[in-house]
């Protein structure tokens, strides 16, 4: 039997008759597979397990009434719409080579059939500033700082370096960008699986139905755990206001994310929020409850643990590495509060109706009197 498969020795990657195979070579997992000629809005279209998607709220007109009613709290949905607005769409163009037998398309190594996923945007990490340009900075008044904030004065300077940026686009340009900086994705790993794909892949920033969207373009695999499906992503933006603009609202919202776990650590309502980019379409948020807990590691020193949750919100195709935030009471000890010290990343479907996560850590808390 013909298989399809034709085998290109010349540039030691497989050529795929038709692409069609590829989205059914990931198991349970939720990535979308552009196919040829396919767009993210015809894909949405012709969803079979959400059809309509009627619980897939756009990002930009979540309110309080999307919430249960233990949860309609103000506090929480301004968290919610700034941690949305870190939600992104990835776009996968190359299958890497190293992809293992067995694993989500390993079936389709070394082709380039793009495939999408979501994941969550960090910034936590200052751009290197060399001793020359941090006295320049040091030495200018504070009249030459035209915002009138520090923190996006001293981002703007870290991007004047006279450093050429060593994403894709650039190094193919013949006017690449000499201002640029480092910000981070979290998602899956089976999304983007290792270097090879990272400096493949392109991340869709404010990719939602009212706004412009940006790009920033990944660079390489900065952390990767095999056993948790976990990864993080480098990349890098040309835009200095973005760039200001994350790092300086990243502390607001690890505060603010700490607040909100400790406000219903007690909580006997179990609330589970996905962010993500279903048939690598438009941001949207869907609201369910956490099912079931499985701890998968403990430490036997500090207490902490690993775990992985199953939840009934909708998810689709896309929505692979989709940041979950998990709310409610954890075990049935009273003495002890546990609570997400990092968000998991959605995983895949076990059933129409219940979803599972990768594995991420939980903190044990002791709360001041």
């Amino acid at each position: 039997m013909d298989s399809g498969l034709t085998f290109d020795h010349a540039e030691g990657c497989q050529a795929i008759d038709g692409t069609a195979g590829k989205k059914n070579d990931q198991g349970n997992y939720e990535c979308e597979v552009l196919l040829e000629g396919a767009e993210s809005g015809k894909l949405w279209e012709t969803c079979v397990k959400n059809p309509g998607h009627v619980a897939f709220i756009p990002a930009q007109q979540f309110s309080l009434e999307h919430l249960p009613g233990d949860y309609q709290d103000t506090e929480l949905l301004d968290f919610v719409h700034k941690f949305a607005d870190r939600a992104v769409r990835l776009v996968v163009n190359y299958t890497s080579m190293a992809r293992p037998d067995g694993f989500i398309f390993s079936n389709h190594r070394g082709t380039t059939t793009p495939h999408t996923g979501s994941g969550f945007m960090t910034c936590r990490i200052w751009p290197t500033v060399n001793e020359d340009e941090k006295q320049k900075s040091e030495n200018k008044s504070d009249s030459d700082n035209d915002s009138g904030d520090d923190d996006d004065f001293e981002i703007i300077e870290s991007f004047d370096l006279n450093q050429l940026c060593p994403c894709p686009e650039c190094s193919e340009s013949d006017d690449p960008n000499y201002g640029w900086g480092y910000v981070y994705v979290e998602t899956s790993r089976h999304v983007v699986f290792d270097d090879e794909e990272a400096k493949n892949t392109v991340i869709y920033y404010n990719y939602t139905d009212e706004f412009e969207f940006q790009k920033l373009y990944g660079i390489k695999i900065s952390w990767s755990v095999e056993t948790k499906d976990w990864c993080t992503l480098e990349c890098v933006t040309h835009d200095r206001e973005l760039y200001a603009k994350l790092y300086n609202s990243q502390q607001q919202i690890d505060d603010q994310y700490l607040e909100i776990n400790e406000k219903y650590w007690q909580s006997p309502s179990r609330l589970a929020i996905i962010f993500s980019h279903p048939h690598g379409y438009a941001k949207r948020i869907t609201v369910g409850q956490w099912v079931e807990r499985r701890v998968t590691f403990t430490d036997h020193l500090n207490g902490d643990i690993e775990t992985t949750y199953t939840y009934n919100n909708a998810t689709c195709s896309g929505s692979s590495g989709a940041p979950v935030l998990i709310f409610g009471k954890r075990g049935d000890d009273d003495n002890k509060v546990w609570w997400q010290g990092h968000f998991h990343a959605h995983g895949g479907w076990m059933d129409k109706d219940t979803n599972f996560s990768g594995i991420s850590d939980e903190r044990i808390v002791e709360l001041e009197d």
